[in-house]
């Protein structure tokens, strides 16, 4: 008999769970409203991400993977498909943000070197001829 007085617990739990996703995704979302913000200016121009701004970021990726992981189990328990669309999108912006952190840096190092790869080439040729003639020698430039 005592567990008819529970009875009501079970959906009060279930609900108050759903509520907690719904306001995980809230801060989520605000948290790639601030990724957006904080990424804006190296991402435009692909510049060179510095580490005092990748690393804070990136553990604040980390730590909003780390809530949206509970917060996916509640909401394939629902049979809310917006709730479902909405975790979906959030975790697709999250590993996009991940991707651009942890690749913008290898992207402009391969950038520049493709701009300046002429010139290296160039020097390298110069300092090959010039290890080439002996000393003493002139170019054939009279």
């Amino acid at each position: 008999m005592f567990w008819l007085d529970l009875l009501w617990l079970i959906p009060w739990i279930r609900n108050r769970r759903i509520e907690q996703a719904k306001a995980h995704l809230v801060t989520a979302e605000a948290s790639i409203a601030k990724f957006q913000g904080d990424l804006l200016p190296y991402s435009t121009a692909t510049l060179y991400l510095p580490e005092r701004v990748r690393r804070p970021l990136l553990q604040e990726i980390e730590v909003v993977e780390r809530t949206l992981q509970p917060v996916g189990k509640t909401v394939r328990k629902t049979r809310d498909n917006t709730m479902r669309d909405h975790l979906e999108s959030i975790s697709q912006s999250v590993g996009k943000f991940r991707k651009v952190l942890t690749e913008q840096n290898d992207q402009y190092v391969q950038s520049m070197i493709e701009q300046h790869s002429k010139l290296l080439v160039d020097e390298l040729k110069l300092m090959q001829l010039s290890k080439s003639r002996p000393y003493g020698t002139t170019s054939g430039i009279s």
